[in-house]
């Protein structure tokens, strides 16, 4: 029987074996059985991870809207970048600001990076490209966004793109924060959440792939046909609503933090050892402009009115104000500090057909930025 059962040992002799150890020996097989998958399942975790803490996203948008091709496809990685011409081992150039950086309504080669790219590589410097933009971002957003990327990027050059968000992106009592333009942006939740994270793959893993279906369903409904353009129509209405502000009443001048933010590039380029360049985008706002010429503004500011907090669409006037004294304020301090500053806003003037509603470039807007920071890039990328 079972019982008395024998089996020859690695010595020759023979070893009795009973139901007692055969039972322990199974007892102790299947404690270490979820051990073991754990740890197979961390291992192989580690070797499918993606690199970055955001999702992939990967848009396919149909949309009608003057000035854009009706097709637009991109995609961007975990640490939220657009790339072309990645797997190249090319020179790399890196280009951080807010809508029109990231603009939503083009292909990679159809926005003011691609177009630069596409000019560098008509005149024989072929360089690998990336782009990431933070909706309405100010300069500090871009450069907390630039801590978070320029490790795992590497890039030779640097293109810091500062445009309208620099007025629009500020509410009602905005106060110069001079610590936030030195931090990254918080890409893990704190506390025993991001402890936990930090130490093992799986969470990481299950982490992506809750972002990813969550993600998944506004990609669904994006790429349906139009639905941009129905939503910005709205959107546009609501704006027309709106009370309109003659100024934002702030209680700190934004240019310090635009000064600021630029000496802290500088000192990043230092330390990382790339070659920083400024751009200033142009923008569509003008003094006495007609609700005909505010066709597709749509994007509303937090102000606090006697009767409250309510958003309200600020003065084009006063916002073209605030953005050439901010220009020159920033001109002045690039040229102060040997950084290259293309001013792209002077070259493109009040040439029509720039800007689709209050924050994106058009195609042809992009064309005309690539073809002034192309360039100056070249210059950047030749420098020891």
């Amino acid at each position: 029987s079972l019982r008395n059962w024998t089996f020859p040992g690695s010595c020759g002799c023979v070893v009795p074996f009973s139901s007692a150890s055969m039972k322990r020996r199974t007892i102790l097989v299947l404690a270490a059985l979820p051990v073991v998958a754990l740890v197979v399942s961390e291992v192989v975790c580690r070797m499918v991870e993606k690199p970055g803490d955001l999702p992939s996203i990967r848009l396919t948008m149909v949309n009608d809207l003057p000035g854009f091709a009706r097709e637009a496809r991109w995609e961007s990685d975990g640490y939220g970048l657009r790339k072309i011409g990645w797997e190249d081992g090319q020179p790399r150039v890196l280009c951080i600001g807010s809508e029109s950086t990231m603009p939503l309504l083009q292909s990679d080669a159809a926005s003011w990076w691609g177009q630069m790219r596409k000019r560098l590589a008509a005149e024989g410097v072929e360089a690998a490209v990336a782009a990431a933009g933070v909706n309405y971002g100010t300069i500090t957003h871009c450069l907390q966004w630039l801590n978070l990327t320029l490790d795992p990027v590497k890039p030779k050059v640097v293109v810091l793109a500062l445009g309208p968000s620099e007025v629009l992106g500020r509410a009602s009592g905005y106060r110069y924060d001079p610590a936030a333009v030195k931090h990254a942006p918080v890409s893990r939740p704190g506390g025993w959440k991001g402890k936990v994270l930090d130490g093992s793959a799986i969470a990481r893993c299950l982490r992506h792939s809750r972002m990813e279906a969550r993600l998944r369903d506004d990609q669904d409904t994006v790429s349906k046909e139009n639905v941009l353009r129905d939503r910005w129509a709205k959107e546009h209405e609501l704006y027309l609503k709106a009370p309109e502000a003659s100024e934002l009443p702030w209680v700190h001048d934004p240019a310090d933090e635009i000064s600021e933010g630029l000496r802290v590039f500088v000192g990043q380029a230092k330390a990382k050892g790339f070659k920083p360049v400024v751009l200033w985008l142009p923008w569509p706002h003008r003094p006495g402009m007609s609700a005909e010429a505010q066709e597709h503004f749509r994007f509303l500011t937090p102000a606090l009115l006697q009767q409250g907090a309510v958003n309200v669409r600020v003065a084009p006037g006063w916002v073209d104000g605030r953005m050439r004294a901010f220009r020159m304020r920033a001109q002045a301090v690039c040229e102060g500090l040997g950084v290259p500053f293309i001013d792209a806003a002077s070259r493109l003037g009040d040439a029509a057909g720039v800007y689709f509603g209050d924050v994106q470039l058009t195609d042809a807007g992009a064309d005309q930025v690539g073809a002034a920071a192309a360039p100056v890039v070249k210059a950047a990328l030749a420098a020891p």
